[in-house]
């Protein structure tokens, strides 16, 4: 018996799978009913994606399971050897140069280059980096710089996450540069977010409640 299924203009066939068949590896599909009469296959391992943007179903060995298994694996090695690569190039840069406001860092260009060329992978680095260096001034101040220097999409919701978090540092400098992020992105949600926190010193607070106002206020 066999069923046919349409994508488009792609149509392709998939056999009925007899119940003494081999079983296969995977996770399981939903709808038992679709799988038993070969509407579906029954486990992800079933599945091969066509060069024509179809899929057709299959039996696979072990051997076949093993294989996928050892590439996912090396892709996740590949990912993860990316980022701390870029991790440990911004800490070089942002530990090695003086901060100043006005002026393009290296640690920036840095950042504003990986995410142009890594956009998936931009989000985890500044998670990362701040998780490991929270504690360390001058690299706050270096990666929220850098953040803000990105588009509030581009990074959201790592940079938002990053920002919120900087306005509990006790060093009122980083707070500042937290502050400062949500009035580079000119995002009005950076008002209500502005709008449920207090910072001391008297000066970083005026400087919060004057974001807020060119923000557009709260309602």
């Amino acid at each position: 018996m066999r069923s046919s299924i349409s994508f488009g203009s792609q149509r392709q066939s998939s056999s009925l799978m007899e119940s003494n068949s081999q079983s296969s590896r995977g996770i399981s599909f939903g709808n038992p009913l679709l799988v038993q009469s070969g509407l579906l296959p029954s486990t992800i391992a079933d599945i091969r994606i066509s060069s024509a943007g179809g899929f057709s179903t299959l039996m696979t060995s072990q051997s076949e399971d093993d294989g996928i298994g050892s590439y996912l694996k090396g892709v996740h090695a590949h990912r993860q050897k990316i980022c701390e690569s870029a991790q440990e190039k911004f800490l070089e840069l942002a530990r090695s140069e003086y901060f100043e406001y006005g002026y393009t860092p290296p640690s920036e260009r840095h950042i504003l280059s990986f995410a142009k060329d890594y956009p998936g992978l931009i989000g985890e680095v500044v998670q990362n980096t701040y998780l490991a260096e929270s504690e360390d001034t001058g690299v706050m101040l270096a990666l929220l710089n850098a953040v803000a220097s990105l588009s509030y999409e581009t990074i959201y919701p790592y940079g938002q996450t990053l920002a919120l978090a900087a306005l509990s540092n006790k060093v009122a400098e980083v707070k500042e540069a937290a502050i400062r992020v949500y009035e580079t992105w000119g995002h009005r949600d950076g008002a209500r977010i502005l709008a449920n926190v207090e910072c001391q010193p008297d000066w970083l607070d005026d400087y919060r409640k004057q974001v807020i106002f060119d923000l557009g206020g709260i309602e």
